[in-house]
């Protein structure tokens, strides 16, 4: 019942009647929920104006919180959201993503300076990582955790990031976000490439791409020697293992982001001989699709985009197509004048 609807009833009603119906509804109510209003209700009773209700600001009770989302963590690694057990009832299975959901709202609010940022910051990055393991293998009852949870990769994946990369952060915390930017396991909605954008955006309004550059040009090469000391027959379908088109893809994705950082600190012909070198890309003419978009996305300038194609050509024999052709002499012939 709406309150104008009330109100016409109160209006039509006899004084008894309304008595009556003010002890009902304050029986129902709980005691606390009496306590905080009764000062109130006198006074509205004595003819007084109620005053308007402040919302109080909730805490977050770590102390409750963190244990639930290890437990969390604990349980989906187990698959006990997707196979009968009797530890996660089977009402409760699908209830995950409003758990997930509630988590990430309180670790979200826990203050920067908090005693307990550093660690939200860790659980934060591990409810990321668990959902991307979900975007690949069957551990919780979705097709797409990040669409289950009403929010997409890259915000995701950016709220982990700005706990991470700040002026003066570990250089381990950039490492961290580097492996995290080419995680495999993708949502629907989803492409690496959008998080390698939010990593490159927030290392460099942190000061951090020197950093960054380091790291990623480490990772490369620890990926590059694990992708060729593993067969290439080891199932695409099993993450859990090291796997060489993983680590493929991981290899190319770092290159394409040591381009990204170069292009952003001005210094883009400079990686082109590293690019093409290390390129995850078997067809160097994809190679050259990606730099010269990377180029472009990353701030590099027009002659920029002129010299990698020039580079690719001239130096590693690339045979661009049409569409490379066209955008190469469009940029060549400058601006149209009117």
């Amino acid at each position: 019942m709406k309150i104008s609807e009330l109100r016409t009833q109160m209006g039509e009603s006899t004084r008894e009647n309304l008595e009556a119906a003010l002890a009902l509804v304050y029986k129902t109510l709980p005691k606390a929920k009496k306590e905080e209003i009764d000062e109130d209700l006198s006074g509205v009773l004595r003819g007084e104006t109620p005053k308007k209700p402040v919302k109080k600001e909730k805490t977050v009770d770590v102390g409750e919180v963190f244990p639930e989302i290890g437990q969390f963590l604990t349980y989906v690694d187990d698959g006990l959201y997707v196979t009968p057990n009797r530890i996660v009832p089977k009402s409760q299975r699908s209830r995950w993503r409003f758990a997930v959901m509630r988590w990430v709202k309180a670790l979200l609010a826990i203050p920067e300076g908090s005693p307990d940022y550093e660690q939200a910051a860790a659980y934060l990055g591990k409810l990321y990582e668990k959902l991307c393991f979900a975007c690949r293998m069957v551990v919780l009852p979705t097709r797409d955790p990040f669409a289950a949870i009403e929010v997409c990769q890259e915000d995701f994946y950016r709220s982990v990031a700005e706990h991470y990369l700040y002026e003066g952060t570990d250089r381990e915390n950039v490492r961290a976000m580097a492996e995290l930017s080419v995680n495999p396991g993708l949502s629907y909605e989803s492409l690496t490439v959008e998080q390698m954008g939010v990593l490159v955006e927030l290392a460099e309004q942190a000061h951090l791409l020197d950093d960054l550059d380091a790291v990623c040009r480490e990772l490369l090469a620890e990926h590059r020697k694990k992708e060729q000391g593993l067969p290439e027959f080891i199932s695409f379908f099993d993450p859990s293992e090291d796997n060489y088109f993983d680590e493929k893809n991981k290899v190319q994705h770092l290159d394409e982001l040591i381009l990204a950082v170069a292009c952003r600190k001005q210094q883009a012909p400079a990686a082109f001989s590293f690019y093409f070198a290390n390129a995850g890309e078997k067809d160097k003419e994809v190679a050259l699709y990606i730099a010269m978009h990377e180029v472009t996305e990353n701030f590099g300038t027009t002659d920029d985009t002129i010299a990698v194609y020039d580079y690719a050509v001239q130096k590693r024999e690339v045979k661009p197509r049409d569409e490379l052709r066209e955008w190469y002499e469009e940029l060549k012939k400058g601006p149209e004048k009117d």
